[in-house]
């Protein structure tokens, strides 16, 4: 992975200005969006409307639920947590 000057890449800590400006210009609609989000969880003309508005709501509001995955293969079940 680049790091520093010498490879070419960003000091350590420099944010990247490109991602920086995509997330200034999607920042102006988040209040706007985060309305009609609340608009659809309540009001939404389906129940699967209702539910993905409401998740995408709380997901934002308290971060994504943890994920866990039972393999199989070994002498006991092995679980692995996966973080999104």
């Amino acid at each position: 992975m680049a790091e520093g000057r010498k490879t070419g890449g960003r000091t350590r800590g420099v944010p990247n200005k490109v991602t920086a400006n995509v997330r200034a210009m999607a920042g102006q609609y988040g209040p706007e969006v985060l309305e009609r989000l609340a608009w659809l969880a309540l009001n939404g003309e389906s129940h699967a409307v209702q539910v993905a508005a409401g998740k995408e709501i709380l997901d934002r509001a308290y971060g994504k639920a943890k994920q866990v995955t039972e393999i199989e293969g070994g002498p006991a079940p092995v679980y692995q947590v996966v973080i999104s």
